[in-house]
């Protein structure tokens, strides 16, 4: 937190590793926006065989995010400090 105390923090969703759904920001994301965020994450060959990691599982959490904000797709944060 030091080495960023003058920067906004988010933390993002790691839905396999969550104890507790906290999140408190959210961002609406566009189609192109989602497929870019496949293509970084088919970067991560090691985490391809993994269930979580799948475009499926992907599309239907950024599904459920939209919803909460009534559009398509959204990706939620916590938010940790905001600084503007």
């Amino acid at each position: 937190m030091r080495a960023f105390k003058a920067a906004t923090l988010l933390g993002y969703e790691v839905p396999w590793n969550n104890l507790a759904m906290r999140f408190s920001a959210l961002v609406i994301l566009q189609e192109a926006h989602f497929q870019k965020k496949l293509a970084a994450l088919a970067c991560y060959k090691t985490q391809q065989r993994r269930s979580y990691a799948n475009e499926e599982s992907i599309r239907s959490l950024a599904q459920s995010r939209g919803l909460l904000v009534s559009h398509k797709y959204a990706e939620c944060f916590e938010l940790v400090r905001l600084v503007f």
